[in-house]
């Protein structure tokens, strides 16, 4: 296997994977984490007790700042897996040399529906099988 350096978001653009492809395959990309995503998931307790309880009365409440940090951290979260997801797609398109068209768009459609339960790699082998199709 290949050694790879860690990789930054400052190295997951569509330029510098450009660049990368000149040296490294996709599967090579996947295998090295270049698509993994750099945040964590934050969960209910990630960033402090969500749930309090009122020192007068002793009902239970949702503290908001608390709330508000779950939902930012998890938004940051989902813009990193889109830009994961765009950057792996874009990835099959610039290595086997295919403009995006209706015949590829579906390939990488059927390609994911198949196999991104399974991860990237599957998908990567759904993609590969499909190429003949749409060569």
């Amino acid at each position: 296997m290949k050694e790879f350096k860690t990789w930054t978001i400052e190295d997951k653009t569509v330029e510098k994977l450009k660049e990368y492809l000149k040296t490294y395959d996709v599967y090579d990309l996947i295998q090295g984490g270049y698509f993994k995503n750099s945040l964590p998931y934050p969960g209910l307790h990630d960033l402090g007790d969500l749930i309090k309880i009122c020192e007068h009365c002793g009902s239970k409440y949702e503290d908001q700042e608390v709330k508000a940090k779950i939902k930012e951290g998890r938004d940051a979260y989902r813009k990193e897996d889109t830009t994961m997801y765009i950057l792996f797609r874009e990835s099959l398109f610039i290595s086997n040399n295919l403009e995006h068209n209706t015949k590829t768009d579906k390939a990488f459609s059927i390609a994911w529906d198949k196999g991104h339960a399974n991860g990237y790699s599957e998908v990567y082998h759904e993609f590969l099988s499909l190429l003949p199709l749409i060569s």
